[in-house]
């Protein structure tokens, strides 16, 4: 499989994959041109692996088809957590200090992201919220597995001092 062959099949089937992907597909935080790039990075990357697939255009679409598949299902995920930690919270009688805490939450893990280094930030963003595995990330960003590891855990240790900070300073 050569490069060309993967560019020939962007350009003849794209407007069919976007179609596929907006019908298939309600994920309103990734577009359709998103999705239909990551399959072809994939194909791209199977291609420096020198990996053999006799049919392209059955491996492209297929691919797609399990994007779409894993998005619906990581979005599922992440609405069954939101839910469980909505009733956790209805549940549970919190005094006005934690209330505050609470309320401004989002500002307090803004704050402590933006005192991350970019490297840090960029690891933690992509495997919290994006859901990305370090395997991919790893050759995406053309990374050993171990060091994304080490940088991740560095970022989550940053942010849990900046929070713990924030919160003791809040509280007094």
């Amino acid at each position: 499989m050569e490069s060309k062959h993967i560019e020939r099949l962007y350009r003849e089937e794209k407007a069919k994959m976007l179609s596929y992907v907006r019908l298939h597909s309600n994920d309103r935080t990734r577009d359709a041109e998103d999705i239909v790039q990551d399959v072809m990075l994939k194909m791209y990357r199977i291609l420096n692996m020198n990996t053999k697939i006799e049919n392209l255009a059955a491996y492209a679409w297929q691919s797609l088809k399990n994007l779409i598949i894993d998005n619906r299902r990581r979005k599922e995920h992440y609405n069954e957590q939101i839910d469980d930690h909505h009733e956790e919270l209805a549940s549970s009688e919190v005094g006005p200090e934690e209330a505050m805490l609470k309320e401004h939450f989002s500002d307090y893990m803004q704050k402590a992201l933006k005192e991350l280094k970019p490297s840090e930030r960029a690891i933690w963003v992509a495997t919290e919220i994006d859901g990305t595995s370090f395997q991919e990330l790893a050759m995406a960003w053309n990374e050993p597995t171990g060091t994304l590891l080490s940088r991740k855990h560095r970022a989550e240790k940053k942010i849990l001092n900046t929070l713990n900070t924030i919160y003791k300073g809040e509280l007094k």
